[in-house]
């Protein structure tokens, strides 16, 4: 089964995240902020990442352009959500994210998605 790092300032965004994704049998890394998402992604090495827009402490598109820039994490698939229109899906995509999910993100189009960037790592 796949890693899968979450990135988001809101506690219980989390922890749905995490209770529908490890109930389908992955394993979930999670991160509050952008800094320790940072940490995290080099320390734990997950195999897709989805990432929050707007965080207090670091834009969604600057941790991804930082995540990108870094070879140990310039490779690992990221989806970016934001509660925020899908206007902004073109800045997610020039900033390196594969795709743009509006929130609340369908957990049968999280768990696609999954399957989608993950399949050739499992």
């Amino acid at each position: 089964m796949a890693r899968i790092l979450f990135v988001d300032d809101d506690p219980l965004t989390l922890e749905t995240y995490s209770t529908i994704i490890s109930y389908f049998g992955h394993e979930v890394l999670l991160a509050a902020n952008g800094g320790d998402a940072l940490e995290v992604a080099v320390q734990e090495s997950p195999d897709m990442m989805v990432l929050d827009m707007n965080m207090p402490d670091m834009h969604g598109f600057d941790l991804l352009r930082k995540l990108r820039k870094n070879p140990l994490t310039a490779h690992l698939p990221a989806v970016m959500v934001s509660a925020s229109p899908e206007a902004f899906a073109d800045g997610a995509i020039a900033a390196g994210a594969q795709e743009f999910r509006s929130k609340p993100v369908r957990p049968d189009d999280l768990l696609a998605l999954i399957e989608k960037y993950t399949a050739a790592n499992g």
